[in-house]
């Protein structure tokens, strides 16, 4: 460990973590903190395989240096900006476009409500499904009920339960956001 100042035999030292998720704090120091500001759950989105202009969005991204999938941060109230980017590139058409090429298209700004709500909704529908895949809810609650009374489990399992259930509070505090917003 290095410090930034000398300290004498038993001075009090204090560490920080820094800015890190909960999966790196387990992984790395093994514990994670149920009210940790930056805890987040990633969200993988790409371009429809079935999409009528796949081929130049394909041509058109591999030109910027990124991939047809890309990961983003989901966090408890927010989201990057990037993602609203990256599915308004994703969801642009025929119709959105004035000529055929994609570089004039804006997909920095803010588009029409119609394109902002889409957005949003396939937000939703993406956190919705990633929530699918945990266990559920019931199973999850009666584990932890029986930590204390009748089963014992290592510190590694109770961590990981921990883990997924603020996984699961993430996504589900953000639908409730979107959801908001879509009224």
């Amino acid at each position: 460990m290095y410090t930034d100042k000398p300290y004498n035999k038993f001075d009090q030292v204090f560490a920080t973590y820094g800015p890190k998720t909960n999966l790196e704090l387990l992984v790395l120091y093994g514990f994670i903190s149920e009210r940790n500001p930056f805890d987040s759950v990633e969200l993988r989105i790409g371009i429809s395989e079935k999409d009528p202009l796949l081929k130049k969005k394909e041509s058109f991204i591999k030109d910027c240096g990124k991939t047809k999938k890309m990961t983003f941060p989901l966090f408890y109230y927010q989201y990057p900006k990037e993602l609203y980017e990256f599915l308004r590139f994703c969801i642009v058409n025929t119709k959105d476009l004035t000529n055929s090429d994609l570089s004039f298209f804006n997909f920095v700004e803010e588009g029409s409500i119609s394109i902002e709500k889409v957005i949003r909704k396939i937000i939703i529908f993406s956190c919705q499904k990633n929530l699918k895949s945990y266990t559920k809810i019931s199973q999850e609650e009666k584990i932890f009920s029986l930590l204390d009374t009748k089963i014992s489990i290592s510190t590694n399992q109770k961590n990981a339960i921990r883990q997924r259930r603020c996984e699961k509070k993430i996504l589900q505090r953000l639908i409730q956001n979107l959801q908001k917003n879509l009224t």
